[in-house]
């Protein structure tokens, strides 16, 4: 939450805030937020819930005979207390934060795209999905000619485009 809170202050372009945090149970319908370790220990549920203001963007749980509402229900708890760390970085965003700077996608163009897309699904995936798949480095080798391929000049089409294509 402090990396959240930083970014969100600072002038880098970020999609945020995020907040995180951990949800214990203590009896059935009695939820714990951010048990210390002897709570953790005792607790049949730990559960991590990660959300921006609109969505949850990560669930991490291990679970001891806890049902689905009980989960559930630790969800929504986990959700709210987040909405509040959320609330505070916005407030400390308004005092201190600073305009964000402006950021263009970079993206190839559209026949480019196809063509890297034609690839992935002509040798790449028809490898995973053959005897290829079988042969140590397959994969590498398949990335590398990928980048061979399309990455001849500086700038037009970057390894960071072609991982977003995947």
């Amino acid at each position: 939450m402090a990396a959240s809170a930083a970014l969100t202050i600072s002038d880098i372009p970020f999609k945020g805030p995020i907040a995180a945090v951990r949800v214990g149970l203590e009896d059935p319908g009695k939820y714990i937020l951010n048990p210390t370790e002897d709570e953790k220990q005792a607790s049949a549920l730990d559960l991590v819930v990660a959300c921006n203001k609109k969505e949850i963007v990560m669930i991490e749980a291990e679970a001891n005979q806890v049902d689905e509402k009980q989960v559930t229900s630790a969800i929504d708890f986990g959700l709210k207390q987040s909405q509040t760390v959320i609330g505070l970085i916005e407030e400390l965003a308004k005092e201190v934060g600073k305009p964000k700077k402006e950021y263009q996608v970079k993206k190839t163009d559209e026949k480019t795209e196809k063509e890297i897309k034609k690839f992935i699904q002509g040798k790449i995936i028809k490898d995973f999905q053959g005897e290829a798949s079988q042969d140590e480095g397959w994969f590498s080798d398949s990335l590398n000619l990928l980048k061979e391929q399309f990455i001849k000049e500086e700038g037009e089409v970057t390894p960071k485009i072609i991982a977003d294509l995947l």
